[in-house]
């Protein structure tokens, strides 16, 4: 399986770091207010997992989903140097496989700047599929870049330009498909979910990053 990213998995999460000066790595945090201790919790494009290992620190159980084999061995790494016997069920392939495969649901399925690697035609139905991993009492957490339509043009025009200039860097680097900026609230209605809970991320006071906690709207 190729994998984009093994000419930057060394130093994706400092370059996304400097990149927002820390506001991706807050956006990716946000969901550790979700966590419980023995909770079942799956990260879809895990990359490097800083925050994954957090979660298993908290004593939740790891599932972690990747297409490149050189960032899950980054986030083993990490994991290894926790040093407190933590574990995951790692899968290295591609996330349709796994939907296809995968026979258990979840308390809490993570997708932090995941759904933005896939063309405009493939994102809703990568997001239907991780919405169905969520158990009937589960949670989903995705944070990605924000577009908020309501702002004034000022705005709007610094958080597209924001998404242009990392647009722009991981074509290169990683072959991501162009596309506009993905808001995932009606997506997430029309699929039977509901945004419970949000937090905006700033960078130079402007929100340009947003984190969402949504709930199924029916519970059997």
């Amino acid at each position: 399986m190729k994998d984009d990213y093994k000419g930057i998995s060394r130093f994706y999460d400092l370059l996304s770091s400097l990149y927002s000066i820390g506001a991706v790595r807050s956006c990716r945090d946000f969901l550790l207010n979700e966590v419980k201790p023995g909770m079942n919790v799956c990260f879809l494009g895990v990359g490097e997992g800083r925050e994954a290992v957090k979660v298993s620190k908290m004593g939740a159980h790891l599932t972690v989903v990747d297409t490149s084999k050189s960032m899950l061995d980054k986030f083993q790494q990490k994991l290894d140097k926790v040093n407190l016997n933590h574990e995951a069920d790692i899968y290295h392939g591609n996330v349709s496989e796994f939907y296809k495969n995968c026979i258990d649901h979840y308390d809490l399925v993570v997708g932090n700047f995941f759904l933005n690697v896939f063309p405009e035609h493939k994102m809703p139905e990568v997001l239907d599929g991780l919405l169905g991993l969520c158990g009937e009492e589960g949670k989903v957490v995705i944070g990605d870049f924000w577009n908020n339509r309501e702002s004034s043009r000022l705005v709007q025009w610094l958080q597209h330009a924001n998404w242009n200039v990392a647009l722009t860097i991981f074509r290169l680097l990683a072959d991501n498909p162009i596309h506009p900026i993905y808001v995932y609230d009606e997506l997430l209605e029309k699929y039977g979910f509901k945004v419970m809970r949000e937090k905006t991320f700033n960078v130079l006071g402007i929100p340009m990053y947003r984190s969402i906690v949504a709930e199924k709207f029916f519970k059997q």
